[in-house]
């Protein structure tokens, strides 16, 4: 069965290919050479910043919470964002996806704090989701990720559950993508059937990507994300948008500042005790930069999704909501 996001994005969007001659970014991106073939720690050449694309970025607040209690964050970061009722519809499924990618402690910072993803889906039943579920294709035994940074325990408490597909036969299902070199991706069907989508990315650093965020989280929900290495930030600013989520709710309660993405026993941990929430991944992403001690424009992936008009990455130009 397929969801209302799943219909409303997949099937009855635009295309990347239409997207992007529309917006005339492919055009620029050929003249510029970006084919997607540049090695996965390089961001290849970038587009003119004098030459914008035709579509404007996506439009709304951003709201930026500080708390020390992780349930109190939440609270006054989904409040000061006017509630979930405006994406949520009674009866709806929602599908979150978080990041519990590896086997390591909450303290570790490479996965979502188990408070901060249970409360999210609790604001979501009050909106009146008849199911909520989160999802994550784990890197190391979903098992042994969930119950290790402590998320298993609090979904069972809370009565959620976690879904972990592995399998690309059953669980996956192939998808038209049409990007400059990923022509189709195999997206977990549980997404599919998403009629509302919400990404819980953490922030930390990665040593592929420079960071991870908002839109490197996408990658989670995709099988066969082996081949997105090979290009990698233009290629993740073309899945940004080709899933494009809801809202998106950055987790940067810990923050992994060195060493991400699994982290090391000298990985660097700060704790802004901080959530983001917006629905423009590309600036919900350059401030998760700062964090970081990074600067949004000077990220690959980031530079490449503002290009293709899918944000804006300069924040003096987003209203900027802080609780």
């Amino acid at each position: 069965m397929t969801g209302r996001w799943a219909k409303r994005v997949l099937e009855n969007g635009i295309s990347r290919r239409d997207f992007l001659k529309a917006t005339g970014t492919a055009a620029v991106m050929a003249a510029a050479g970006i084919t997607g073939c540049v090695g996965a720690d390089q961001t290849g050449p970038t587009l003119s910043p004098t030459i914008r694309p035709t579509v404007s970025p996506v439009k709304g607040d951003m709201v930026v919470a500080v708390d020390p209690d992780p349930i109190t964050l939440v609270d006054r970061a989904l409040d000061a964002f006017g509630g979930l009722s405006g994406i949520i519809s009674p009866g709806d499924r929602v599908v979150m996806k978080a990041n519990y990618s590896f086997a390591k402690s909450v303290k570790d910072a490479t996965c979502n704090h188990p408070d901060v993803l249970v409360r999210i889906m609790q604001h979501c039943k009050d909106a009146g989701a008849k199911e909520v579920v989160v999802i994550d294709n784990t890197l190391d035994n979903p098992t042994l990720c969930l119950e290790r940074s402590g998320i298993q325990a609090a979904l069972d408490k809370a009565g959620f559950k976690a879904v972990s597909p592995k399998n690309k036969n059953t669980e996956y299902t192939e998808k038209d993508m049409n990007g400059s070199k990923i022509k189709k991706v195999h997206l977990a069907n549980v997404l599919l059937e998403a009629d509302t989508f919400i990404n819980i990315p953490v922030i930390k650093s990665h040593n592929m990507s420079t960071m991870t965020a908002s839109m490197k989280n996408l990658m989670g929900v995709i099988y066969d994300r082996g081949v997105f290495h090979y290009g990698l930030d233009v290629n993740i600013a073309e899945l940004a948008g080709f899933i494009r989520p809801d809202l998106n709710i950055a987790d940067a309660y810990r923050v992994m500042k060195t060493g991400g993405p699994r982290g090391t026993s000298s990985s660097i941990i700060s704790y802004p005790n901080t959530l983001i929430v917006g629905k423009d991944p590309v600036a919900v992403d350059s401030y998760s930069a700062s964090l970081l001690d990074l600067k949004g424009g000077d990220i690959g992936h980031i530079k490449a999704a503002y290009d293709m008009g899918l944000g804006e990455y300069d924040l003096s130009k987003v209203d900027i909501i802080r609780v």
